[in-house]
């Protein structure tokens, strides 16, 4: 290419396929460089302590009302259900790693998170978390599904085991694909997501969960102080996974979600070094497809 470049004067169209072709060899060159790389690993460590007013999780009531139908009946709350308060300690482990290679990105990511109550150990929790995600760097041969969807791609694996007092509590599954317009302004995105809720201890709380969701990034209030709003809206529908009438049926059936988050940040860089300041406003909405419990409300669906 130079040789041809240097001997002859090249018209439009073919000075601008070579300069493209020039563009591709440095990417190829780049990526197989990125991929000789290896892995970059990012470690954190944290630990803490405190005091906690609730550390049971504790009801703010001293009695709950039940709606029968010969009238409503007032308990009282065991003084053992109440909140307790307790000094804690935490720790926590993470580790992320990024790997490149040539057609994209491999992201590996894992976390145990660990918190012990001077008294209530009942309320200890352990929390593990392992993530596995693939992301693309290039738009897909032919322009991904029918044209529409070039990518890049995300598509990502979790999985969450947490323990409550020694007992596991959750185990829960994710699978998630997101897709982004990289050419389009705002960088409009959608994304995908399947979680998978087992609840060892109580197992007609077992559930999956199917979330549709898109997200907006623009220019905002004082481009000049790096504002910018983002806007993200998802939709879910999370479905028991025992019939109703059953014995392990779930309470309140299925649940539809609707959420709705507007976010505005500006970034600026100041003597002391960069500053952030965000404001945040969500709106968010469950509706059971079933009624609750006879007992509480007269069997009312949740809204």
């Amino acid at each position: 290419l130079t040789i041809l470049e240097q001997r002859f004067t090249l018209p439009e169209p073919i000075a601008q396929a070579v300069a493209g072709l020039r563009g591709r060899i440095a990417a190829g060159q780049a990526a197989v460089a990125a991929a000789s790389r290896g892995w970059a690993w990012r470690t954190t460590v944290q630990a803490g302590g405190g005091h906690d007013s609730n550390a049971n999780a504790g009801l703010a009531l001293n009695d709950l009302t039940l709606t029968l139908p010969g009238g409503g009946v007032l308990l009282p709350v065991s003084p053992t259900l109440r909140p307790q308060t307790d000094r804690f300690a935490v720790a926590s482990v993470s580790a992320s790693g990024l790997r490149d290679q040539p057609q994209g990105q491999l992201e590996l990511a894992g976390s145990v998170k660990a918190r012990r109550n001077a008294q209530a150990s009942d309320f200890d929790t352990l929390d593990l978390q392992a993530a596995v995600g693939w992301a693309t760097t290039r738009p897909l041969p032919g322009g991904g599904l029918g044209g529409l969807l070039p990518g890049p791609w995300r598509a990502g694996l979790a999985a969450q085991h947490l323990k409550l007092g020694g007992s596991a509590l959750l185990n829960s599954v994710v699978l998630s694909g997101t897709h982004v317009w990289a050419g389009a302004s705002c960088n409009p995105q959608a994304t995908v997501e399947s979680d998978w809720r087992t609840f060892p201890v109580a197992n007609n709380l077992n559930s999956r969960t199917l979330w549709v969701g898109a997200s907006a990034s623009c220019p905002g209030l004082y481009p000049a102080r790096g504002g910018r709003w983002n806007a993200l809206l998802r939709v879910g529908q999370e479905t028991a996974r025992s019939p109703f009438l059953s014995s392990t049926g779930r309470p309140g059936g299925n649940t539809r979600h609707t959420e709705l988050t507007l976010t505005h940040a500006w970034n600026w860089q100041g003597s002391a070094g960069n500053h952030r300041l965000e404001a945040q406003a969500q709106w968010a909405r469950a509706h059971d497809t079933q009624g609750y419990s006879p007992l509480l409300a007269n069997d009312a669906r949740r809204d």
